[in-house]
């Protein structure tokens, strides 16, 4: 079987969680050029339906994750920071309401 690869770019390694697929999809995202994972991709290529679900979760841990506004019913997710990392203009830019987290 041929492996499935993640914006035709990196193989996606075999996960036990689904958890562990947003993780790593958004870190992945973010390291390359394109720094979005469209809710689409979330569904079609990892095979997580509820993908709200999971963003709201990793919010309430202290990820630090933005909602792109996209023409059309696809969210798009960008990972701005996870919990181990700090970086005060990410804080004033979420108070000044530039992100939307």
């Amino acid at each position: 079987m041929d492996a499935a690869y993640f914006k035709d770019k990196v193989p996606i390694p075999m996960f036990k969680s689904q958890r562990a697929k947003v993780e790593w999809a958004l870190q992945q995202a973010r390291a390359m050029d394109e720094s979005t994972v469209s809710s689409n991709e979330f569904v079609y290529t990892f095979g997580i339906p509820r993908i709200s679900s999971h963003i709201h979760q990793l919010r309430q841990e202290g990820w630090v994750i933005d909602n792109i506004a996209s023409h059309g019913k696809t969210a798009k997710y960008k990972l701005v920071r996870t919990p181990g990392e700090y970086d005060p203009d990410v804080d004033n830019r979420i108070q000044i309401g530039e992100l939307n987290v």
